[in-house]
């Protein structure tokens, strides 16, 4: 089984049930290649596109995979970052690990792929702004704002749903040029179901 490593932000969306979508740098050969593909797969031809277009995105529809994340390994247990911050766990003796290292035992989110599409990273959708963990609230004046955390406390506050998945959500991934927003890349874009939790 292979594992999707998310930073905390992307570990508390899935708990929390807010982020169902995920997107992913595609390298494509040019623009052609990229307008097929795309049609085949918004026409739920997924096979068509892989089988003669050798369109090979780095996880399946209907693949489960398990959510790596940063943790701490104890003699008695795992404890995961996000809940060491929110239990007060004292983690003084133990090294926090990267999600990389996790292993298929150690998680406790698996998630089963239910769609992919491809398209440039600018033409999100604030749907799927949404979908990817940006929480629509409202302020005192009843304009909705829009945060990739459910707090409306917090600085990150903006007024439009791109905004916020640009600024808070995949400009905290480790992606640079050519793959930061204004470079506009291809992506790979992954919806998902929670398919069950350790």
């Amino acid at each position: 089984m292979q594992g999707l490593a998310l930073n905390e932000q992307g570990v508390k969306g899935i708990g929390d049930g807010t982020k169902t979508m995920f997107r992913e740098p595609a390298d494509f050969l040019d623009e052609y290649e990229f307008i097929i593909i795309k049609k085949l797969l918004d026409e739920n031809k997924y096979d068509e596109a892989t089988v003669e277009w050798g369109f090979i995105p780095k996880y399946q529809v209907s693949e489960v995979v398990y959510v790596q994340e940063s943790f701490y390994e104890t003699e008695k247990a795992y404890w995961y970052e996000e809940d060491v911050k929110k239990y007060n766990v004292d983690t003084l003796h133990y090294q926090v690990k990267p999600p990389h290292e996790m292993q298929e035992h150690q998680a406790r989110y698996f998630l089963k792929i239910k769609s992919i599409k491809v398209e440039r990273l600018q033409d999100i959708s604030e749907e799927d702004c949404v979908k990817e963990g940006v929480v629509i609230a409202y302020d005192s004046s009843n304009s909705a704002i829009y945060n990739p955390i459910d707090d409306l406390d917090s600085d990150c506050q903006h007024r439009t749903a791109e905004d916020a998945f640009v600024d808070d959500i995949w400009n905290n991934l480790p992606y640079k040029a050519p793959y930061d927003w204004n470079s506009n890349p291809y992506v790979f874009v992954y919806e998902f179901e929670k398919f069950k939790d350790n």
